[in-house]
């Protein structure tokens, strides 16, 4: 096992199970002592193995090794390649978009396309606020919820062990006394 298997999901996603090893590194250079170890599947002898499997079994086509072995790795490699590419692009092109069409309107309506722009920009601040408050309000209404239900769930939980040690007769007895 090694440090990433072993740790919260927490840690996995801020990479906080290496932070001894980023303390290190930044004091002194590491050590081949001081790395984490690899999942099995990362290391060079079991990747070359399942590599050789597909080169051979593929007539010793390079290529055709890679796509039938990782096909699916390369297919979601891809596609985040792409998201990412369409993300970018619609951080630059989205201001100059808004722009062209704000000057189009001032050019169709005059002063009044910026009186548009500011009552739709109130129109999302209210709908923020409203947002909030509701958020807010749903948040209560969810604390509220788990306040009540944990007497209930005591009650479940006592009930239960009463039951599964079998003290329901000896309960009963001093109930009726």
């Amino acid at each position: 096992m090694t440090a990433a298997d072993t740790t919260s999901l927490l840690s996995r996603l801020f990479f906080s199970y290496a932070d001894d090893t980023m303390q290190i590194g930044n004091t002194r250079q590491l050590d081949q002592d001081d790395l984490l170890e690899l999942v099995d599947d990362s290391r060079s002898g079991v990747a070359y193995t399942f590599f050789k499997q597909h080169y051979h079994h593929q007539n010793q086509s390079i290529v055709r090794a890679i796509i039938h072995g990782y096909r699916w790795k390369f297919l979601l490699c891809g596609l985040r390649v792409i998201q990412c590419a369409n993300e970018i692009n619609t951080l630059w092109i989205v201001p100059i978009q808004i722009g062209a069409v704000v000057y189009m309107l001032y050019v169709v309506l005059g002063v009044s396309a910026f009186a548009g722009l500011v009552v739709i920009a109130l129109s999302m601040l209210v709908a923020f606020f409203f947002t909030k408050q509701t958020s807010g309000s749903y948040k209560e209404l969810m604390k509220r919820k788990d306040d009540r239900m944990k007497p209930v769930k005591e009650t479940f939980g006592s009930t239960q062990i009463v039951k599964l040690n079998a003290w329901e007769g000896k309960l009963e007895e001093k109930l009726l006394t």
